[in-house]
Parts: C-alpha cells; structure tokens; sequence
C-alpha cells in the first residue's frame, strides 16, 4: 500500500447512516468485495460504518412476524439431522428406520432442495448435505424429519442412519494458513476467503 488511506466513507450510491437513517435503503453486503481481493479504507469500504437493519423498525414496532406467531392446528413438525462432525464425507443416508417410525410422514434430504444453496458472500454452503457431499461443521444438516408431533420428529430423527468418512478437521485460523493445512472448500485451493 502507498501512503495513509483517507478516512472510510461510502461511495456516492450509497448513503452515509448514523443515529435515525433507519429509512434509507438496504447497503448490499457484497458492495466492493471480491474473493481473495483487498478491501482497504476508502475504496467502498464498509469497515467502520454505521449499517441500517432493514428488519428493524418491524422487530421494534411488534409488525414483525416470527415462526411462534404462524403456529396452528395440525401442522406438521420438523427435526433437523445435524452431521454432528466437525469434518467428513458422508457416504450414505439411509432414511427407512425413521419413516418407519410411528408419526413421521417424511424425511427430507438434499435431493428434496430444488437450489441446495446459501451463504453471506457467495451460496457456498448447501442447506441440506448430499451423498458425496462434505460436511464441514457440526452444525452442517443432512436430513430433516417432518412428523405429526415434536416426539414423533425427534424419535425419527434418532432413527436417520448416516454414514460418514471422517476427514482431518481445521480448527486452528493459524493453522488453516498453513502449508498443507486440510482445506474447508478445496475447490478454492486456500483457506482464506478475503484479505482485509
């Protein structure tokens, strides 16, 4: 980098917010970043800014709906199946114990998600993992059982057999840096996503 980067401001399109700019449109999260591209002050920068919550005069007024306000009679449950691992292939999922299950109606997996995709800067993250697929967190879901009550889901849920290849985890930001570190998206060919 040359010399000192004036302070951070928005580019013209986008409006500068502070204290009562609630009104003003959304600021695109991806304005300005690119994969592996640096981000500095005063390039379209967002760092240090001052970003409107496009949901939040909704959540504060009550005019907000969450999920607890749409229950009704005789809808249907849902468990999700977590993979559980921090990092591996799953090789099978078998489903037939579970809608074998008394009350479970389906069981949903990655073949059942029409776009099987979401993520903050680019859809790099499946919403169900597929056969063949990795998991990379714990948190990654596999399966989802709908059922009659919450009982029949979570006894269903208990039921999904999933087979995995456990892979070498990254857990360490230091270590994932380094030279022949297990990647989370091999694809990419690095572990680092954006260099600020």
């Amino acid at each position: 980098m040359e010399g000192p980067h004036p302070p951070a401001s928005p580019p013209p399109d986008l409006p500068r917010l502070g204290r009562g700019g609630a009104s003003a449109p959304p600021i695109p999260l991806s304005h300005g970043w690119e994969r592996g591209g640096a981000q500095r002050r005063g390039e379209g920068s967002l760092i240090g800014e001052s970003l409107p919550r496009p949901d939040a005069l909704g959540k504060v007024t009550g005019a907000t709906d969450y999920p607890a306000d749409r229950i009704e009679a005789g809808m249907l449950h849902l468990k999700v199946v977590f993979a559980g691992r921090p990092h591996a292939r799953i090789l099978a999922i078998d489903a037939s114990a579970a809608l074998a299950s008394p009350g479970v109606v389906a069981v949903l997996t990655a073949a059942d998600v029409p776009f099987n995709a979401f993520g903050l800067i680019e859809a790099d993250q499946p919403v169900l993992c597929a056969v063949g697929d990795t998991v990379r967190f714990e948190g990654d879901k596999v399966a989802v059982v709908v059922a009659e009550s919450t009982i029949a889901t979570e006894h269903g849920a208990l039921h999904v057999d999933v087979t995995y290849d456990e892979l070498p985890a990254v857990v360490d930001p230091e270590a994932a840096l380094g030279e022949g570190a297990p990647l989370v998206h091999a694809e990419h060919g690095t572990n680092l996503l954006l260099h600020v």
